[in-house]
This record gives C-alpha cells, structure tokens and sequence, in this order.
C-alpha cells in the first residue's frame, strides 16, 4: 500500500502530489533570496530589482485568469503544475509573496522587514512539507506539526537576526514574531498568508521595538 500523503490541511485529499508540493515549496523557500539580498543592499536598490518581480507575477496571473495568450503559449507550460485547483481563480502565492515583500521593505526597519519575509519564505514551505508528510494531529485545516515546523523555522530566522543587529533587535521581539507569524499562518485557509503572516508579523515587531 503505497505511502498516504499528509498536507498542513490533512483532511483533505491532496490537490497536488507530494512531489509537485515539493517543488512548489522549494520555489517558494528560493523567495528568502529577497530579504538575503535586502540585509546586504540598500532599501531603494532592492526596492528597484523588486518591482518589476511582483509586477510580472501580476501580469502573469491576469494572463491565467483571462487566459491571454501569454499565459497558454508560456505560463502555462512553466508554471501550470505548481497551482493548486483553489488558486485557480484568483492571484497565486507568487504574487502574494513578492508584493508582500515590497511592501515590508517600503514600511519597516530592515531587520524587521528581513525577519517577517523570512519567516513566511522558509516557515510556510516547513510547514506544508512537515504536515503534509508527518500531519496527524488536526486543528481545522492545518496539523500541529506543520505548525510547529512553521515556528521552529521562524525561532531560527529571529535568532539569526539577533544575533546580527543584537540590541536592534531583541531576540524577545522576533521570538514573539515567530509564535504571531505562527499563529496567523495556522488560521490562514489560502495562499494569501503570503500576505498576512509578514504584514502582520513585521507591523507587531515594529510597535513591539517602538515600545523597547
């Protein structure tokens, strides 16, 4: 009997296989490139190289939803096996992801906008390849395993960080980061925790260190 796939929402049977999971997260986890990148460049140049990113990711979902031609004769071929059947019609986590990081970059200090982007990059795809594998116990649509694979990937992210800016960025402030994002992810039902879970995340880090 071959291996039964869990996912972080593991009541459901699984929209995509565990490989095509497997590759959607990795692209997903490659979006850690963009805080990497924006701790060693300045605010406007990453801002720059960033804009036209989530630009073609809107275009291109456009392109899918109104089935232009870009998207059947290019999109489709690269990208098509990676949406699951609920992003289908809407914006995918792609878009999501890349106008969430402009926006964390444009409102908040740089360790707390690298933060709150690294944690919905590797946080969300530990999650889904935990729960999706090892997802037993459920709450709603997620696992308490996926989820703690969420927070254990976001701790490290933060303790990095500390460890970089130190009294900028008191490991209590990301720590605490970590368990929100956790939580906001958890309650996420869509791909759009790409947006909730940094804006949330990096808004509560940044009034937390206004406080400090």
């Amino acid at each position: 009997m071959p291996e039964k796939d869990f996912q972080n929402k593991p009541e459901e049977i699984p929209e995509i296989s565990y490989n095509e999971e497997a590759i959607r997260k990795a692209v997903h986890a490659f979006s850690i490139i963009i805080p990497l990148f924006y701790f060693f460049a300045p605010r406007g140049i990453t801002l720059l190289i960033l804009m036209p990113a989530f630009v073609t990711a809107i275009i291109l979902d456009l392109a899918r939803m109104t089935e232009n031609p870009i998207w059947t004769k290019f999109g489709v071929h690269l990208f098509g096996k990676m949406i699951r059947p609920k992003e289908k019609e809407g914006f995918t986590g792609s878009s999501y992801i890349l106008t969430t990081d402009f926006l964390a970059i444009l409102m908040f200090d740089k360790p707390v906008a690298v933060c709150a982007m690294a944690f919905i990059a590797l946080g969300d795809a530990t999650a889904a390849m935990v729960g999706r594998r090892w997802g037993r116990h459920k709450f709603g649509n997620k696992s308490f395993e996926g989820s703690s694979g969420f927070f254990v990937a976001a701790a490290i992210c933060a303790i990095l960080l500390h460890l970089v800016y130190h009294d900028s960025f008191p490991l209590i402030v990301g720590l605490a980061g970590a368990l929100l994002a956790t939580f906001v992810e958890a309650l996420s039902t869509r791909s759009d925790d790409n947006l909730t879970v940094p804006i949330i995340s990096g808004l509560f880090m940044q009034i937390f260190l206004a406080f400090l």
